[in-house]
């Protein structure tokens, strides 16, 4: 929720501006094909998608690879997102739920080390959004972090008012339902 009101927000900051905006929105049941070239030709597709004129070297490799039938690689889309992005005054890149893309196999360090090269060599701002993951927390160490959790009364809040989906079992006992608000807002843990 917090990356979504984030880009509906630098949309409407600069609407007219030549102001880039791309987002990612990382699921753990995609976890197999989120990979770092998926993500990144996204933002990619995204930042030529809101300027098509800055377009020109990603339909040349695209041509070139429809020809093949043959895909992007890594090292591509990396070259024409810095060319894109060099277009842009200014671009913002938004990574939400940034823990739930694998890093078993890499990806995530992958992405984050691209991000950031892009970062130094662009005037881009990266935000992600993220559990607390001792790998991801030391990726970000000496940038702004801002810790959001919900208080136990703001869960316990939330599930009295959805009592009424529980089953009528629960609904009709006030002493399970003291009960069930107070398990769930333990396993919710600021969730």
């Amino acid at each position: 929720m917090i990356a979504a009101i984030a880009v509906d927000h630098i949309w409407k900051a600069f609407p007219s501006d030549n102001v880039g905006v791309a987002y990612v929105y990382c699921n753990y049941k995609r976890r197999e094909t989120q990979t770092a070239t998926d993500l990144l030709a996204a933002i990619l597709k995204q930042l030529v998608q809101e300027r098509p004129l800055y377009g020109e070297p990603v339909e040349t490799l695209y041509k070139r690879h429809a020809e093949r039938r043959t895909r992007l690689s890594l090292n591509e889309i990396c070259t024409a997102l810095n060319s894109v992005i060099s277009n842009y005054s200014k671009v913002y890149i938004i990574v939400d739920a940034l823990d739930e893309c694998t890093d078993n196999d890499g990806t995530r360090s992958e992405l984050l080390t691209i991000l950031r090269t892009l970062q130094t060599n662009t005037d881009t701002s990266l935000m992600a959004t993220s559990r607390f993951v001792t790998k991801i927390e030391q990726s970000f160490q000496g940038f702004p972090m801002l810790e959001i959790r919900a208080s136990d009364a703001d869960v316990r809040q939330f599930v009295a008012g959805q009592m009424h989906r529980l089953p009528k079992l629960i609904q009709c006992d006030p002493e399970l339902q003291i009960k069930t608000q107070d398990e769930i807002v333990l396993a919710v843990d600021g969730m």
